[in-house]
């Protein structure tokens, strides 16, 4: 059996995370330049909540946080985020504790960012 290839995985998955503008929660990526707040637009991310049990030792994760997955074709910030950024969700502002954009991509193609974020 033949491996599939990268152009088949991305024809595949790719429409997948089309799905986070239906089902998926607004947030406003809320960038701090040296102090001062820039709010971006909000755009939509689906929420994965850390639950007590998914929780390993040593882990930077905490029972309340939050992975926030973003398509990235819609994420506001060419840069990766900081801990001195903030994300605006449900109401609350978090704190940014990790943006990954690599456990989501194919080939190359980045089709999410995934922000671990806490408040």
């Amino acid at each position: 059996m033949a491996l599939p290839t990268t152009a088949w995985l991305q024809e595949k998955f790719a429409p997948i995370y089309g799905l986070i503008d239906s089902a998926g929660e607004p947030v406003v990526i809320r960038e701090n330049n040296d102090g001062v707040f820039t709010d971006h637009a909000a755009i939509k991310a689906k929420p994965n909540p850390v639950k007590l049990e998914d929780l390993v030792d040593g882990s930077t994760a905490k029972q309340g946080d939050f992975f926030l997955i973003c398509r990235a074709n819609s994420f506001p910030v060419a840069r990766r985020l900081e801990q001195k950024d903030r994300v605006r969700f449900r109401g609350r502002d978090h704190a940014v504790i990790n943006d990954d954009a690599n456990q989501h991509s194919i080939g190359g193609v980045v089709y999410a960012r995934v922000l671990h974020v806490r408040g």
